[in-house]
């Protein structure tokens, strides 16, 4: 057996788990790794899966102040590893430590004003992307995003042999989604279509090429919120659209659940609506300072 635990990761546990084939699921083991390692002062080993070390290494995140879902996650990749490794005996110890609790989620959704400074902003971005006017490019994609809810990354890969804006129908194969199972097919709205139809030019596989690295794609869409006032965070980006979509169809009576794919309500109403604008009023008690007849 190899002598770290990344090694171990590639020549041993990526080969037996066909679920963690993607690129960007196996670089979150390796960035949890990473980490465990700069905590430790070496290269994680075999011998470093132990109840202490890992416990005292989360304790340190945590008196950190980190975000606690980052802390979990990263936890959590060596918690998966070791347990894989305990059950084929690779490793005699099985853990018995468990990832900290996350305190509840709040999802954050534009108001209607928000989302049309967001459009507009949009439209100022200078340059181009992969040959398409800049902010054609931004409004085009972002209105995708905000029309059916997509991820970043399956809205990304979208392919122009899997658009007809004549039927106004888009598809996004499994292979490209979270999960890898169900594809993506979009009615898409005429509005979303005159947005992508101007952006036929020039001839090309991706409807939305993004030949920049990813860090470039989270700069860039903060500065086109910076330039609408509106907060340059992680809550404000591409999530952000999704979570508003899930928001504004609650409200208007709509099936939110559903529209994400989701298979549970519990799941859309915690991660993806905006309480501010889905939970109703309670009723208002007396006011037990004033006299009934006080008014």
């Amino acid at each position: 057996m190899p002598d770290t635990l990344w090694q171990v990761c590639v020549d041993y546990f990526f080969p037996r788990r066909l679920e963690l084939r993607s690129q960007k699921t196996r670089n979150a083991y390796r960035f949890a790794l990473n980490h465990y390692g700069r905590h430790l002062g070496h290269e994680p080993t075999l011998d470093d899966l132990d109840d202490d070390l890992v416990t005292v290494w989360i304790g340190h995140q945590l008196d950190a102040a980190g975000s606690a879902y980052s802390v979990r996650e990263r936890m959590g990749r060596v918690l998966t590893l070791w347990r894989f490794l305990a059950a084929r005996r690779i490793v005699e110890r099985w853990p018995t430590i468990r990832r900290p609790p996350a305190p509840d989620p709040v999802p954050v959704a534009m108001s209607q004003e928000q989302l049309g400074l967001l459009f507009e902003s949009a439209m100022y971005e200078p340059g181009k992307i992969g040959g398409v006017r800049a902010g054609w490019w931004w409004q085009g994609y972002l209105s995708f995003v905000w029309s059916t809810a997509e991820r970043r990354t399956a809205a990304l890969s979208l392919r122009w042999e899997n658009v007809d804006l004549s039927a106004g129908v888009a598809l996004i194969p499994p292979s490209a989604r979270k999960g890898g199972r169900k594809a993506g097919v979009y009615r898409l709205w005429p509005e979303v279509v005159t947005l992508i139809d101007r952006m036929r030019m020039p001839p090309r596989e991706l409807v939305f090429p993004w030949p920049a690295s990813e860090g470039r794609y989270f700069h860039n869409f903060g500065r086109i919120l910076l330039r609408a006032g509106l907060p340059n965070d992680r809550k404000h980006k591409t999530h952000c659209l999704r979570c508003s979509h899930a928001t504004w169809l609650a409200a208007i009576g709509g099936d939110a659940t559903r529209a994400l794919g989701h298979s549970s309500e519990d799941t859309t109403k915690r991660h993806y609506l905006d309480p501010r604008m889905t939970d109703k009023e309670q009723p208002k008690l007396f006011i037990p300072w004033q006299s009934p007849d006080s008014g």
